[in-house]
């Protein structure tokens, strides 16, 4: 045998049997046997070499870098070393080096496909995505079956946009292994180049099949469920998610709030989850600032209000007026903004107090500008809604917070000490459903805010008509099955009526949309002929609202009621009816007819539902008279005096300014 300086047959043996361990994926094997070598004949560059193939194996890049840099030093035009340093610089995210590296080592090895597809992987992590295809390309050229050429080249075509292509080349992949789970990641990034859902779908379903627990793919199926209106599939997935511990902060509080939609959580199942989520997401449990050696229970306080909700929106119809009616005398107002969009009503709130525009900040830097501000009160606007700002309350940004649940949840967080409350929709006994303690404001927490320019009040429909129109409002999500079956009931106790639906889904205009043929294929199911539906799609808040009002009687959803539509409705003369249970979310309806002296119209079983629409439906002579006075009603009750909210506010503020002032503080 042949041998070069250095090189006996003995250490050529050991040498054979390291890499042959190593291809049979024994490393221990693979290190003892490179360990002995380099015992006999320390700095041999081929051993050193192979060490460092076992150091990347095993996870230790820096190492492995290490190695092969010495075994480098010793023979640097060794064009298979290079490329492995390459491969080294691409991992440990250095693509301009690698790029560079590759391309020395393709001048020795013009036909490895290896390094070919190195060099592809760094010029696409550079966005030399043209370039990258080129190299891509060649190596597939040279091997047409190797998968990882394949995959890169198709997620570079993806990236210079040429799709079509890319679905070619998926296509070979498939043909060569049906099971390869990263083909359909591939189709799943095909379709969302694509912008085709039903392809994102379908490939997230496949991937589930081979990778039962990929992230990836039960986040994006929770999102897909939830729009297609497959709630407990939704659920399902996003529960998945959470149980695993694989969800992040943003998909945690979206299976939250799922579960508001849900038929089959209670008040306390809704807590326990919430609950979790304080636990899981925020261990730190509870906390306190420090507090000043001497408080004074009677100065004015300085109470702050965080949230993304400062800007025309359905919020804009409740925030308000728990904002712009306090006694400048007894708390001086700060407003966070946590959302970049701007509009005419963040505007209005601006001119409220001291404002802040902090959508660019870190929760780190919200806490510490609270805390720079002296904060004595905290309030949260948003709940689990989508970017909340509920990690600032979980760090203690200020000594007292409080919950507003324009989101009607508990939050779960062990820092979140009040959440703002009312007797309709918290009675005795329904407290435990909260982490918060609640603070009950006498003539309710919810206070509404019509439109300036709201449509005028208009005559009963049904004495035009000849007959009553029910509507339907809520948005799809809510209509789930047993909604669908209460109001086919409805229908079915009042054979001459017609139903007219109408919510923010633009497409239910479209005769070939998803949900205008689902629905009546749904109602159709139920007994309710397609011809006494109307359906009509999303518009602006102000037409929307003179469509409510071709109603005569609208019927709410459940479990999750309604909370703005039902006070346009009312605010339109249309009154409604609602099914209530002992969860928040299930009560915001009943709390503000019982608040209009139409408690009547709050039902607890699905037949007392029926009953109270027809009933109400029969006598069109007192439903004119009903409607004729709504706006007077209104007007006469709490739901629309921000004033008195803002009186009512300052006092359970300074109830709890003064419940801290007056514990003893703890001893260090």
């Amino acid at each position: 045998m042949n041998t070069e300086p250095g090189r006996t047959v003995a250490s050529e043996t050991l040498l054979d049997d390291a890499r042959d361990a190593l291809l049979a994926g024994d490393r221990n094997e693979a290190a003892k046997a490179v360990t002995r070598l380099l015992e006999g004949q320390p700095g041999y560059p081929p051993a050193v070499h192979l060490l460092a193939l076992i150091r990347a194996q095993e996870g230790d890049l820096e190492q492995a870098a290490s190695l092969l840099d010495q075994a480098l030093d010793l023979r640097p035009a060794e064009p298979a070393w290079l490329r492995d340093r390459a491969a080294l610089d691409l991992a440990t995210g250095q693509a301009d080096l690698a790029e560079r590296r590759y391309r020395l080592a393709l001048e020795g090895l013009p036909n490895d496909v290896a390094a070919w597809t190195g060099r592809g992987a760094a010029l696409r992590a550079l966005g030399r995505h043209e370039e990258a295809v080129k190299a891509f390309r060649r190596a597939a050229a040279i091997n047409p079956d190797d998968l990882e050429c394949l995959h890169g080249l198709a997620r570079s075509l993806l990236k210079s946009g040429d799709t079509a292509a890319a679905t070619d080349v998926w296509r070979s992949i498939l043909a060569q292994d049906a099971q390869d789970v990263e083909a359909y990641r591939l189709l799943a990034e095909i379709g969302i180049a694509a912008r085709d859902r039903s392809v994102i779908r379908e490939a997230f379903q496949e991937v589930l099949r081979f990778a039962p627990d990929d992230h990836n793919a039960h986040t994006y199926l929770a999102s897909d469920c939830w729009r297609r209106g497959e709630l407990q599939e939704a659920i399902s997935h996003a529960r998945l998610l959470v149980d695993s511990g694989m969800a992040t902060y943003a998909v945690h509080c979206f299976y939250l709030y799922l579960l508001l939609f849900s038929g089959g959580e209670t008040a306390q199942s809704i807590r326990a989850a919430c609950e979790n989520f304080g636990r899981s997401v925020f261990p730190a449990w509870r906390t306190e600032l420090p507090r000043e050696k001497e408080e004074d229970p009677a100065r004015r306080l300085r109470v702050g209000y965080l949230s993304q909700d400062f800007q025309l929106g359905p919020p804009a119809s409740f925030l308000p007026s728990m904002v712009g009616f306090h006694d400048p005398a007894q708390v001086e107002v700060f407003c966070y903004h946590a959302a970049k969009a701007y509009d005419r009503q963040s505007e209005w709130y601006r001119q409220i107090g001291h404002w802040t525009d902090c959508s660019a900040m870190d929760t780190a830097g919200i806490v510490e500008l609270v805390r720079r501000d002296a904060i004595d009160i905290l309030v949260d606007l948003s709940g689990f809604s989508p970017n909340n700002v509920l990690e600032v309350f979980a760090r203690r940004a200020a000594p007292i917070q409080v919950a507003y649940p324009n989101l009607p949840s508990t939050t779960g967080l062990g820092n979140m000490d009040y959440i703002l409350t009312d007797h309709w929709i918290c009675p005795h006994g329904l407290e435990k459903q909260y982490t918060e303690e609640t603070v009950s404001i006498p003539s309710g927490y919810i206070v509404y805010v019509p439109p300036d320019d709201s449509p005028a009040l208009t005559a009963l429909p049904a004495v035009g008509n000849g007959c009553i129109t029910f509507g339907l409002f809520q948005r799809i999500p809510k209509l789930n099955s047993a909604v669908l079956d209460v109001v086919a009931a409805v229908l079915r106790a009042c054979p001459a009526a017609r139903l007219l639906i109408q919510n923010g889904n633009a497409t239910l205009d479209d005769l070939n949309s998803r949900w205008r043929p689902r629905l009546l294929q749904e109602f159709e199911a139920r007994g309710v002929e397609r011809e006494r539906l109307r359906i009509v799609g999303g518009r602006p808040q102000l037409e929307s609202m003179a469509i409510m009002a071709e109603a005569d009687i609208a019927l709410d959803a459940f479990p999750y009621s309604g909370q703005t539509t039902t006070c346009e409705c009312l605010w339109m003369g249309v009154p409604v009816v609602t099914l209530s249970s002992t969860r928040h979310g299930g009560r915001v309806a009943t709390a503000l007819l019982q608040r209009m002296g139409l408690g009547h119209l709050s039902a607890t079983t699905p037949d007392e539902y029926v009953h109270a629409a027809a009933t109400l439906a029969a006598d069109v002579h007192a439903l004119a008279n009903l409607r004729a006075g709504m706006r007077e009603r209104m007007n006469r009750g709490s739901l629309l005096d921000s004033p008195r909210l803002g009186r009512e506010l300052d006092a359970a503020y300074r109830w709890m300014w003064r419940r801290r002032c007056s514990t003893p503080q703890k001893e260090k």
